[in-house]
């Protein structure tokens, strides 16, 4: 299998404060309160946080769990970046809703 390469930004707060730290405690504080379940196959293993709405253009939510689901490796790639990680689905919150519908 073809190995991804990932796409990330060096986001520097308008404090001054490194993006990773805030990032960091974000993380373990959704995981708290949210299950490490791929919104999209179920899968439990790999997980990864997505951005609804990207960083790069919506930097202000971030660090907002709403803007936030769970997505295995796999699905974080394919459907919450359309195969380029440089890309975005902005329909992803409303496929994971329906899977969970369903």
């Amino acid at each position: 299998m073809k190995q991804i390469k990932r796409h990330y930004l060096n986001i520097i707060a308008k404090d001054g404060a490194s993006w990773s730290g805030k990032w960091r405690k974000c993380k373990k504080e959704y995981y708290k309160t949210h299950v490490k379940i791929c919104m999209c196959c179920n899968y439990e293993k790999k997980t990864e946080l997505h951005h609804i709405k990207p960083r790069h253009i919506y930097p202000e939510l971030a660090l907002l769990h709403t803007n936030l689901i769970v997505l295995c490796r796999d699905c974080h790639f394919h459907l919450g970046h359309r195969n380029n990680f440089r890309d975005y689905n902005p329909q992803i919150k409303d496929i994971t809703d329906f899977i969970w519908k369903t």
